[in-house]
């Protein structure tokens, strides 16, 4: 009996797993379709269709690093295709400054295809600006006041003093800002599970966190 009840435990999990990612796929596929005639605020649009991800991308070629992500990531980001793995792109730029390279900013993408290279066509998942040498978002940028983003997106889903954050469930989008004296110190944005931005106050802390 004790086996019995250990196997339904087993398919139980398993049959919930595949529905919220059978969800997470709907949610991708709405995305693809999206137009100006939807419910989705006109601004909100703009900003996505404005979004040229391989260009930044390219912009980084020789400047950059990639790495494999562990499969702890599927607990926050969508998944597309139920086969395949996150990868990490870091792009970098010499500062004169600092005479070194520094980080300006990071790339998460999906992707099933190996050996993966740079030019592999990858699936766009989640982007991390930090300074403005990466410009993402119309007339978005780091180093902007905060007041901005109201003129650019409208009423936030959350404020408070460190962060700005907007979601978008229909297409499963979400951005957020930090705040540091009244200035867009760095942000994010990128598609996740239905089950993050449906119970954001259980994950702020790990979208918050920057690795």
């Amino acid at each position: 009996m004790r086996y019995v009840y250990i196997f339904f435990c087993i398919v139980t999990i398993s049959c919930t797993k595949k529905a919220q990612n059978d969800k997470d796929i709907e949610v991708f596929n709405q995305r693809k379709k999206v137009s100006i005639q939807q419910d989705t605020s006109t601004n909100i649009l703009r900003v996505i269709k404005s979004l040229d991800f391989l260009k930044i991308k390219k912009g980084f070629e020789e400047n950059s690093t990639s790495t494999y992500l562990d499969n702890i990531q599927d607990k926050v980001y969508f998944r597309p295709q139920e086969k395949g793995f996150y990868g990490k792109y870091t792009f970098l730029k010499y500062c004169e400054e600092k005479s070194a390279m520094i980080q300006v900013g990071k790339m998460i993408i999906f992707n099933n295809i190996k050996p993966w290279e740079y030019n592999n066509t990858d699936i766009f998942i989640e982007l991390t600006v930090y300074t403005s040498e990466i410009t993402a978002l119309p007339d978005i940028q780091v180093g902007d006041n905060i007041s901005s983003l109201y003129d650019c997106l409208g009423e936030p889903y959350r404020m408070n003093d460190d962060y700005i954050c907007y979601i978008y469930e229909d297409i499963g989008l979400l951005m957020m800002f930090m705040n540091v004296e009244g200035k867009i110190s760095w942000f994010k944005l990128g598609y996740y599970k239905r089950e993050v931005l449906e119970n954001i106050d259980n994950y702020i802390a790990l979208l918050l966190r920057d690795e």
